[in-house]
């Protein structure tokens, strides 16, 4: 069924919750940051913070799915090109929040999870300054108003 949604309102969104992220990145690298100096091996609480960032971006990633994939298959006629990069990007991400976990899981020491978390913090600041360099600042993000069929999966 079409549905009429504004572009801008949903790149908003998605960048909010880029800057959510980030914050939460800086949170956990700074407590990485701050055992690592004092001499501390918390993991636990690293393994929390690491599963939250996991969590968060996973939401994220649904978020973008539902709400980003209708825009960008209409936006203009590098839609499905957009789309099916998108859709390539957030499989790999999958994946790599997976092992992540699975790492947050079994690591025993504070290397291991400090290793993790640079990873995952690396892998995720990349990829949101490409999407915001990339289709979130694609001109006709700016529409007015845009009608969708909503996909359902």
């Amino acid at each position: 069924m079409p549905a009429l949604i504004f572009p801008s309102k949903v790149r908003d969104e998605v960048l909010a919750q880029h800057a959510d992220l980030r914050e939460l990145l800086r949170a956990t690298v700074d407590e990485l940051s701050r055992q690592a100096a004092a001499g501390e091996s918390d993991c636990a609480r690293l393994r929390v913070m690491g599963r939250e960032l996991c969590a968060r971006f996973h939401e994220h990633l649904l978020y973008e799915d539902e709400e980003l994939v209708p825009v960008l298959a209409v936006l203009d006629t590098w839609g499905p090109e957009r789309v099916r990069e998108l859709h390539d990007e957030h499989a790999r991400q999958r994946r790599t929040l997976g092992a992540l976990w699975m790492t947050f899981d079994f690591a025993t020491d504070l290397g291991q999870l400090g290793a993790a978390l640079r990873d995952l913090a690396e892998d995720m600041l990349r990829d949101m300054e490409a999407e915001e360099a990339g289709c979130l600042a694609a001109e006709a993000m700016a529409a007015p108003l845009l009608q969708v069929e909503r996909l359902r999966y």
